[in-house]
C-alpha cells in the first residue's frame, strides 16, 4: 500500500470515527441527552470490515471504531451497566479473526477479573486461552490472584491509620471482635447517603462483639475538613484516615475500584466477605444475625 493510499484510508477511518461518535460527543459536551442527528446527516459505513488485523495495527482511528462498535453490541446487565459484562463478550471475542483485536478487548476487560464479579474464575481461564500476549497473561493472573486472596476465610489485609480521636488504630488492635469496615470519602455522595443507615446499625449492635470502622480516602491535606465533618455529623464508630487517597494500601489490598465499599472481618482477623452488604441493605442485618454477633 503506497503513501497516498494509506493517507486516504487513514482519513476515511477518521471520518467514520467522527460519524460514529458524533451523537455521543454532542450529548456529552452540549449536555443534550435527547439530541439526535438529522436525516441528512451522513451515515456510518456499516459495511466496514471491523475484523482486519492489519488495519487495527495501522490506524488508531480504526481501533477506536472497532472497540466502540464491540461495546455497543454486547449484552449488558438489566441497568445497562457495561461493568462485569466480560462473560457475555467471550463468544464474540472468540469469533474474531484478528488476534490483535482479541488482545485489546481482553486488556480492556481485564479488570472484570475481580472479587466483585462472581464469574471471574471462568473469565480468567477463558481469557488465558484466547490471548497470546505474555504481558497480558501476567496482568490477568495478577488480577486473578488478587481476587482469590480476598475469598472468605483468608487472612484479611491489615491497616494502621490515623484515628480522628488521636493516635493510630490497626486491624490487629481490633482482634477478638468482628470488624465492619466502611471505605468512604466526605466528597462521595453515595457514601454520605449511607451514613444514617450506618448509624442505625451501629446503634442496633451497640455493646455487641463488633467494631464499626470507617476509613476515609480524603486527601491528607483535607484532614481538618474530614475531622470537622465527623464532628458535625456526629459520626460514631472508629474514624480513620487512609494515607494516599485512591492509591492507599487498603484500596489496593482489597482491590477497591469505587466507594463506598464495605468489608466484614471476623474476630480472628479473617475475611468474612470482602464485599459486605451496605448499611441500607437489609441483607447486612441478616448476615450479622447469622453470625450470632
Amino acid at each position: 500500500m503506497g503513501f497516498k493510499e494509506k493517507e486516504a484510508r487513514s482519513i476515511y477511518y477518521l471520518e467514520q470515527k467522527h460519524l460514529l461518535f458524533y451523537k455521543k460527543y454532542h450529548s456529552y459536551y452540549a449536555k443534550l441527552d435527547s439530541f439526535d442527528v438529522s436525516q441528512t446527516y451522513p451515515k456510518f459505513d456499516k459495511t466496514m470490515d471491523l475484523d482486519t488485523n492489519s488495519d487495527f495495527l495501522f490506524s488508531n482511528q480504526y481501533q477506536d471504531i472497532v472497540v466502540q462498535n464491540f461495546y455497543e453490541n454486547i449484552k449488558t446487565d438489566e441497568e445497562g451497566n457495561l461493568m462485569y459484562f466480560a462473560k457475555n463478550a467471550i463468544p464474540q471475542i472468540k469469533a474474531l479473526k484478528s488476534q490483535s483485536i482479541k488482545n485489546r478487548l481482553i486488556e480492556n476487560l481485564s479488570y472484570d477479573i475481580n472479587i466483585e464479579n462472581e464469574s471471574y474464575d471462568k473469565i480468567y481461564h477463558e481469557f488465558l486461552l484466547i490471548t497470546n500476549d505474555p504481558i497480558l497473561k501476567r496482568k490477568l493472573t495478577a488480577n486473578y490472584n488478587a481476587a482469590n486472596a480476598l475469598q472468605p476465610g483468608n487472612t484479611a489485609p491489615g491497616f494502621n491509620y490515623e484515628n480522628q480521636k488521636g493516635g493510630k488504630t490497626s486491624l490487629e488492635n481490633l482482634k477478638g471482635k468482628y470488624v465492619y469496615i466502611d471505605l468512604w470519602a466526605t466528597w462521595c455522595g453515595p457514601c454520605r447517603e449511607e451514613i444514617p443507615f450506618l448509624q442505625k446499625v451501629e446503634e442496633k449492635y451497640k455493646g455487641k462483639n463488633i467494631e464499626f470502622v470507617s476509613i476515609s480516602i480524603d486527601a491528607i491535606k483535607d484532614q481538618p475538613k474530614w475531622s470537622k465533618f465527623i464532628v458535625d455529623k456526629k459520626l460514631g464508630g472508629t474514624q480513620l484516615l487512609a494515607e494516599n487517597e485512591w492509591e492507599s494500601k487498603i484500596m489496593k489490598d482489597y482491590s477497591v475500584q469505587g466507594v463506598p465499599t464495605f468489608i466484614l472481618v471476623d474476630p480472628n482477623g479473617n475475611i468474612v466477605t470482602a464485599r459486605a452488604p451496605k448499611p441500607s441493605d437489609p441483607k447486612l442485618i441478616e448476615l450479622l444475625n447469622s453470625l450470632r454477633i
